[in-house]
């Protein structure tokens, strides 16, 4: 007998009524989360566009409001008031439950907590990976902090199997940037000099407040309220395995940079971690070789 005859005509058609409506759910859930496009009324990094801090911020707004798959948290303010946010994008169920996999994550981070192998065999398995992307802290490197509202509109919205496994078992801390106050200076400026023969050129004052191009050099002293409240959140809240801090180079320079980087390595770096680094390159070259052919 078929598994049609055993199962049933009128229980295979509910059945494939249910999977029909299932995936008009997930079609409306996803026509439903706002595209930058529809926020903005451009798609980031297209040319002759920028979007400021307030743009950026309104979009993340929109979209945890709109997404399971997201959580917008103030963890700030930037040196002139601005909200200084993170974005954390998961798979709804790890949305949830943020809170028990930030305590697995800090536990994994201090031996102390840690009392036997199984213990931490069974942090291992029961936790997530925790990754952070930051973007345009060097706000003249405008493109980063731009393509973050496109990678979070993907992540929130794809639905192939690569990117739910990526969700998963990932908890990314999406930092749009760490620079909100450059952000403004820099897009004030684009506009002001659209169409003149000044566009594309930097602005005639810091972009930092206080520190300029140096911002980036805080991480040791964290003199500014910026490395402030993101260190607090790495290295006393969530310890994520993977800081990935967006750069951009000049037009004539190379157009993307992976690991393994040129020696001479840091010697405080232990050697272990700058192998892993090397093996994550290695895995992403691999990916973008697989994708051109």
């Amino acid at each position: 007998m078929s598994n049609l005859h055993r199962f049933g005509k009128s229980g295979f058609l509910k059945s494939l009524g249910l999977c029909g409506v299932l995936l008009v759910c997930s079609y409306i859930a996803a026509a439903q989360v706002p595209s930058p496009k529809s926020v903005l009324g451009f798609t980031p990094t297209d040319d002759k566009t920028i979007a400021d801090w307030r743009q950026i911020n309104d979009y993340f707004v929109k979209l945890d409001k709109a997404s399971n798959k997201v959580a917008v948290k103030e963890i700030g303010k930037s040196t002139n008031g601005k909200p200084l946010i993170v974005a954390f994008i998961s798979s709804p169920d790890n949305i949830k439950n943020l809170e028990k996999y930030r305590q697995i994550s800090a536990r994994l981070a201090d031996p102390r907590t840690v009392k036997s192998e199984s213990e931490l065999a069974d942090l291992i398995k029961n936790g997530k990976t925790i990754v952070s992307i930051s973007c345009s802290i060097h706000s003249t490197e405008i493109v980063a902090s731009q393509m973050s509202m496109n990678l979070a509109y993907e992540l929130a919205t794809a639905t192939d199997a690569d990117t739910k496994e990526i969700l998963d078992n990932t908890i990314l801390l999406l930092i749009p940037s760490p620079n909100p106050d450059g952000i403004d200076i820099v897009a004030d400026w684009y506009r002001k000099t659209l169409g003149t023969k000044s566009e594309g050129t930097a602005p005639p004052e810091l972009y930092h407040h206080y520190a300029g191009h140096d911002d980036n050099r805080d991480w040791f002293m964290l003199n500014l309220v910026e490395t402030q409240a993101i260190t607090k959140l790495f290295w006393q809240q969530w310890f994520p395995q993977l800081v990935y801090d967006v750069h951009q180079q000049g037009s004539n320079a190379s157009r993307f940079i992976i690991p393994p980087f040129f020696d001479p390595p840091n010697p405080r770096v232990a050697p272990s971690i700058l192998r892993e680094v090397g093996l994550i390159g290695y895995k992403m070259a691999a990916d973008l070789q697989a994708k051109r052919y």
